[in-house]
């Protein structure tokens, strides 16, 4: 009787954590967004990056750019200009990625840049992990604090895992398991990849 007890408990845990020892650990979706950074050389003049903001209106799909000296920093950080290792430079975000590697070439030739570099930036991240014994958190923000992360359980049955929040005020999400991934719809147009828990790639 004790061994089949054992056995019973052992049949209830597999059944707790389904076929979940193969989709655990962290799993991310994100959007891409495309950045140029460009640093600046310390002796740049006003004519220089009068022109460099003129040659930046003129790119196809900028969805922002913002310049910031060295003098913005050290308020930032408190600390005084002159013992800052730091460029003054232009951060422009862009809408599609189109084209990047050709922008980032013609600004690479103009006066007063010390380099120009694509820095693609993450946005918009839905994060779960995936934990041992049917256990998961949730997150929808870089930023969020412990308070924020969703936590819960999850089961996994036909290749869909149902997620249950432990607050009463969150509402079930589904993943749906297609060809290694996890998708946020039946179509997998929305797909999570296995991560680590900054999001980036394993």
């Amino acid at each position: 009787m004790k061994k089949r007890n054992l056995i019973l408990l052992l049949v209830i845990a597999l059944i707790l954590t389904g076929c979940g020892n193969k989709y655990k650990g962290y799993w991310c979706n994100y959007n891409e967004t495309a950045t140029i950074i460009v640093l600046l050389k310390d002796n740049n003049t006003s004519e220089q990056r009068s022109k460099i903001e003129a040659n930046i209106e003129q790119l196809d799909n900028v969805e922002s750019s913002n310049y910031y000296s060295k003098e913005d920093y050290a308020e930032e950080l408190g600390e005084d200009v002159d013992s800052m290792d730091i460029h003054a430079n232009y951060f422009i975000t862009f809408s599609s990625m189109d084209n990047i590697s050709d922008y980032v070439e013609a600004l690479n030739k103009l006066d007063g840049v010390l380099e120009a570099r694509q820095s693609n930036a993450k946005s918009n991240i839905s994060l779960y992990n995936l934990k041992g014994w049917g256990k998961y958190t949730f997150t929808n923000s870089d930023e969020a604090s412990e308070k924020d992360v969703e936590k819960g359980s999850y089961s996994i049955r036909k290749g869909v895992i149902t997620f249950r929040p432990s607050s009463k005020d969150a509402k079930e999400k589904i993943l749906y398991i297609k060809d290694g991934y996890l998708c946020g719809d039946a179509a997998c147009t929305e797909i999570y990849a296995h991560s680590t828990e900054t999001c980036s790639s394993k």
